[in-house]
């Protein structure tokens, strides 16, 4: 029956103790188990508990255990392809979880009703993005084969915009026009020379990625540096007494600066994706 929230002339009051529940009790008896003895695989679960609730809070205990990724919105991620990346961070561990348990229905559940339409949402990113980061590169890079084939070299800007250019759309999903795009650069670089012309710094295989990786950090830490100096100077500047010491500020910020732009710049020329 239910009780008032205030005692009345019927009902004086609430219950004064709760009511024993075994099937609670008995999945708290299996998580307590299964912290004392440290379980750390569903197997032992099921060899030393078997089937029933006490089992049940043994795998619980050695799920919460495990580390699987929360699922971030989609709106949240700046391509597809990082979107559909972090789908299957959180998804992936979650399965190999419940195969360990034996629930391969499940898996299959929840792969049609959860996971396959995360994955639909993640296009939506680059469903939006798609005019930026091919139709517009698209048209600029035949516009550069066109000044090629008329035996034109590649202004020094063209080369930059380039570098911009065709990393952004190699990170792109798999599209037709992406796939048109890519089918024209590996013509232009051809024509201009060979992609080490247009990526002079970059190194072959892995190496690249690890050399992305650094170059990475390095803008990071020129980045942070020089907002730190920029906060620094204006504090100083608050001062009348401190012109030397606002004139060594104003060097180092310049000295910054030129290293953030170079960090940047050699990115590009590594052919690294863009930074987020």
């Amino acid at each position: 029956m239910d009780y008032d929230t205030h005692p009345s002339a019927e009902v004086p009051s609430l219950p004064t103790a709760p009511v024993f529940n075994e099937a609670d009790e008995a999945l708290a008896e299996g998580t307590r188990w299964a912290e004392a003895n440290r379980v750390d695989s569903h197997e032992t679960c099921r060899t030393a508990l078997g089937p029933g609730l006490r089992a049940l809070g043994c795998h619980r205990y050695v799920t919460a255990q495990k580390h699987i990724p929360p699922l971030a919105n989609w709106r949240t991620h700046p391509t597809t392809r990082n979107c559909v990346a972090g789908v299957h961070a959180h998804y992936d561990p979650l399965f190999q979880d419940m195969i360990e348990q034996g629930d391969h229905h499940a898996v299959a559940v929840w792969q049609r009703k959860r996971m396959d339409p995360d994955l639909r949402e993640c296009n939506n990113i680059d469903n939006v993005r798609i005019i930026e980061a091919v139709h517009e590169p698209l048209a600029r890079i035949e516009a550069m084969l066109a000044h090629l084939r008329a035996a034109q070299a590649l202004s020094e800007d063209e080369l930059a915009q380039l570098r911009h250019d065709l990393p952004i759309v190699e990170g792109f999903r798999e599209h037709d026009l992406r796939s048109r795009y890519l089918a024209l650069a590996d013509e232009l670089l051809a024509l201009a020379g060979g992609r080490e012309r247009v990526f002079p710094l970059a190194r072959p295989g892995n190496a690249r990625d690890d050399q992305c990786a650094a170059l990475a950090q390095q803008v990071y830490d020129h980045k942070s540096a020089f907002h730190e100096v920029v906060a620094e100077l204006k504090q100083a500047r608050g001062h009348t007494d401190s012109a030397q010491q606002q004139a060594a500020l104003i060097a180092r910020q310049d000295e910054l600066l030129a290293l953030w732009v170079q960090a940047a710049d050699d990115r590009l020329k590594v052919g690294c994706p863009p930074l987020r």
